[in-house]
């Protein structure tokens, strides 16, 4: 099938953020492994999709060793460079286990210590190779991130932009 080519880019119409009532696309969860302590998990968006984030959630517990912990999401461009970052808890001291869960449209960032805690991720469309990852300041060699899920949307990269207009 072909079609004209776009004289501008006003010319065409792309899939942006927002539910769509319908799309070439689909949801589904990932794993991504359980970091070993002391470390982040990270998951880059796969090469073929456009990506969107819609949930995640994970576990973080505090080794005994005294210091404050400060857990958030963070969202990094190909290049690596820092693009948002939402908080995912508040101030978690030493011997505590707070349990993560972040979604798309919540009406608060997440500040829980212990327990659960919920609140807002950014809904952002992104393109291959960025990636979404925990980033906990003050982490110490003990301390365990686990039960990593992520709930995305993915759409292929051809099926993210129609022509427009004629």
């Amino acid at each position: 099938m072909t079609s004209p080519l776009a004289r501008s880019t006003s010319d065409t119409a792309r899939l942006m953020v927002g539910a769509p009532g319908f799309a070439v696309g689909w949801q589904e969860p990932v794993y991504p492994p359980n970091p070993a302590a002391g470390a982040q998990w990270a998951h880059k968006a796969d090469g073929r999709f456009l990506t969107r984030l819609l949930a995640v959630t994970f576990t973080l517990v505090t080794s005994a060793v005294v210091a404050n912990r400060f857990p958030a999401v963070n969202l990094t461009d190909s290049n690596g460079k820092l693009v948002t970052s939402a908080p995912a808890g508040g101030t978690v001291v030493a011997s505590s286990t707070l349990n993560v869960f972040l979604t798309t449209g919540a009406p608060a960032y997440a500040f829980g210590a212990a327990g659960g805690t919920f609140g807002f991720l950014p809904d952002i469309l992104v393109p291959p190779d960025y990636s979404w990852s925990s980033v906990v300041s003050g982490m110490d060699a003990g301390d365990q991130l686990s039960a990593v899920v992520l709930l995305v949307q993915r759409f292929p990269n051809d099926a993210a932009m129609i022509t427009a207009g004629g």
